[in-house]
């Protein structure tokens, strides 16, 4: 059957949409209003804050989906912008946007593609000349400027429920016409102009009535001019189409279906299942006689027309769940089936998946035990497909363990204090540290926190399941992280050792390090004392490289202990009787000696225990002059020595092997001095008073 297509073009104001909207129903024509497309592409466009001029940011019309209703609404991707699309904002950048080459292209397509399948009756400002080239009527609407602006005030009056006249408004609506008048009529894309073939109405002092009938005669007058009576009757009846949206009256209910009378000859039947998505046994428990309800033609035939509300409910519940999306993407589904990777989820009619991997937070779950059950959820994924009709809908139950898990460890976080101290637990062991529970709070005790004391590897100090105090040492509020030390709440080696060590005590300890002072012993972990060199021995010569080993253990005596400063002075000399005091050693003793070792020329030696004394060079021969005593003597020779200096306070001794042969010397003159004690003392006295005088001299110099 042949289509008849009716153009009416016009300036803005003229009347065009309001005329065509009560001839198509007169006429039982679909209407289609290109300006609301215009102005719904405009109001999505300012609503993604694009460049309105530039071309390349229309992507979005691929996706973009535009209904025109029977009941003259105007739908944008499910969203009703019948009003919004009327105000000054978008009023005013619509020319913009209409004058763009891409949106022209993809609007007059989708106008097409309507105009092929129905009769049609489409206003806008290039339609008889660009749009339908060959409608079967084109019609030119056109008022005066002060008209046009007079409809459009009180448009806005009446919306606004205004009654005062604002001439300064009414001077600023008149201003806007007549520049969109120029843009319209000035674009280099299809500028508004009327076709060569359109006839021109002028409804400046017409009513709206007599302009209804004058375009209204003029179409059937085409018509049946090109078309039987019969065609005609059939086609005056017959202008609706699949997919189109109707409304109506329910006229009658049964428990399997519903029908509704909108004005066809016939009425519309909506069969139970194509009533809602919703879950219902009966058409009684969803609607009632007199109801005015909306549905979708879904097949029409000979004797009847059947009709579907499933798109509506279904467009109206994607719209639903995109907010719930936006706002609080939180839903409960039922989960219907199961495949290898997913289950298959449904909310309000609209099918989902729920991936396996979330599922649930334990690994070890079994998904296929949701099937038929209803969970809730989080919505992670919700995209329009328009080209395919389809929703991608994607949802996790995961995601709300978790977000309940981690509400939950943010609580329990928050009540951890830093620097309290609490009971744990050890639950794995690191080869970093130690993970402790402590009221009900995971955290981790690192390495460094266990002990004062030194170990290899945490299996060491602590195993799984241990009960151990923690104190806190550390907290991270963004990555709620917490640091336990178990460290802290023990006591400092050095503690220990002052409550265990005292002044006096005899201990025993192991050389860690040997330096020229003194050496470093530790007498218990990470307590080192120190054993001064002058500590050591009585003896003021000995060197404790030659005397000691690292590694060594030897006996100390406790000298003093200072915790707080970490200081421990040990002795090993202490333990032993002062040799220097108990010896007996007095000055001018004649004692047998043993040489040890030389220093400065000098020789060095022992005359008891750690009793050391210097033998000079000079004090070693009376007979000859010696520059270095290991030029006549050697370690280990066995000398007698006269003790010529002894101080025990500063340990010091000095002894001599010359001053024993000046003794003898001296012995024996005054032995031969007594023998002559007998002979004359003045003969004695030239005999030997030379000598007396020579040996007199010799002393003197030994001196």
């Amino acid at each position: 059957m042949k289509v008849i297509n009716v153009a009416i073009d016009g300036p803005a104001g003229a009347g065009k949409s309001t005329i065509a909207k009560l001839v198509a129903k007169k006429l039982n024509f679909l209407y289609i209003d290109t300006g609301a497309m215009y102005r719904a592409v405009t109001y999505k466009a300012l609503k993604l804050n694009i460049d309105l001029d530039d071309e390349s940011q229309y992507d979005f019309l691929d996706d973009t989906s535009i209904v025109l209703t029977s009941d003259d609404r105007v739908l944008i991707d499910g969203e009703d912008v019948t009003t919004i699309i009327r105000e000054q904002e978008v009023t005013q950048n619509v020319s913009r946007v209409a004058a763009l080459g891409r949106v022209r292209e993809k609007l007059v397509n989708m106008q097409r593609e309507m105009a092929k399948a129905n009769n049609v009756i489409m206003d806008g400002r290039d339609i008889g000349t660009n749009v339908l080239k060959d409608a079967d009527v084109k019609i030119f609407l056109t008022a005066s400027v002060e008209e046009r602006a007079k409809r459009r005030y009180l448009e806005l009056q009446q919306r606004n429920g205004e009654t005062a006249i604002d001439e300064a408004a009414l001077e600023r609506i008149k201003a806007d016409i007549i520049r969109r008048d120029q843009i319209d009529s000035s674009r280099e894309l299809n500028p508004l102009k009327k076709a060569d073939d359109a006839v021109e109405i002028d409804t400046s002092n017409k009513t709206i009535d007599e302009v209804v009938d004058e375009i209204t005669n003029l179409i059937l007058g085409r018509v049946n001019n090109s078309m039987t009576n019969e065609l005609l009757d059939n086609y005056m009846i017959r202008n609706y189409r699949k997919g189109q949206i109707i409304e109506g009256e329910v006229v009658a209910v049964t428990d399997n279906e519903v029908s509704v009378d909108f004005g066809y000859y016939t009425e519309g039947t909506i069969p139970l299942h194509n009533l809602t998505l919703q879950e219902i046994s009966s058409a009684r428990d969803f609607v009632q006689l007199g109801d005015r309800i909306q549905a979708v033609i879904s097949q029409i035939q000979e004797d009847q027309i059947l009709l579907t509300r499933i798109p509506l409910e279904l467009e109206a519940n994607v719209k639903e769940l995109q907010d719930q999306y936006k706002t609080n993407p939180y839903i409960t589904v039922r989960v219907t089936a199961s495949d290898d990777r997913v289950l298959h989820i449904r909310y309000k009619g609209i099918q989902g998946i729920l991936p396996k991997s979330e599922v649930d937070v334990d690994d070890s779950f079994d998904p296929e035990t949701l099937i038929g059950k209803e969970i809730e959820v989080k919505i992670l994924e919700l995209k329009r497909q328009k080209r395919q009709n389809r929703v991608r809908f994607v949802v996790s139950r995961k995601a709300i363990q978790r977000e309940k898990m981690h509400a939950e460890r943010l609580k329990r976080y928050e009540a951890i204090e830093l620097g309290a101290v609490y009971e744990g637990e050890v639950v794995r062991l690191e080869d970093y540290g130690a993970l402790v529970i402590a009221q009900g709070y995971q955290g981790l005790v690192p390495y460094r926190e266990i002990s004062h004391l030194p170990f290899n590897h945490v299996s060491e100090v602590l195993q799984v399941g241990q009960k151990v105090n923690v104190k806190v040492i550390e907290k991270d509020d963004k990555k709620l992280h917490v640091l336990y030390s178990i460290k802290a709440l023990l006591p400092k080696p050095w503690e220990v050792a002052a409550q265990n060590i005292k002044p006096g005590d005899v201990i025993e300890g192991t050389v860690a390090r040997i330096v020229d002072f003194g050496a470093f012993i530790t007498v218990a972990p990470l307590v080192d004392g120190l054993l001064h060199v002058n500590e050591y021995s009585h003896n003021p010569f000995i060197k404790l490289h030659d005397e000691l080993k690292e590694g060594q253990t030897i006996q100390v005596k406790v000298l003093d202990i200072d915790a707080n400063r970490e200081r421990l002075g040990l002795s090993v000399k202490a333990l032993k009787p002062n040799p220097w005091t108990t010896s007996g050693i007095k000055r001018f003793d004649i004692m047998k000696g043993k040489v040890v070792g030389f220093r400065d020329g000098d020789a060095i030696v022992e005359v008891a225990e750690d009793v050391w004394g210097i033998l000079p060079k000079n004090q070693i021969s009376r007979s000859r002059r010696i520059t270095d005593a290991s030029e006549v003597l050697h370690v280990e020779d066995e000398v007698n020595v006269k003790v010529i200096e002894f101080d025990p306070r500063r340990k010091h001794l000095m002894v001599s092997i010359r001053r024993i042969e000046e003794d003898q010397e001296r012995a024996e003159v005054r032995k031969f001095l007594q023998q002559q004690s007998e002979m004359d003392r003045t003969t004695l006295g030239d005999l030997i008073g030379d000598k007396l005088q020579e040996v007199k001299e010799e002393l003197e110099e030994s001196k």
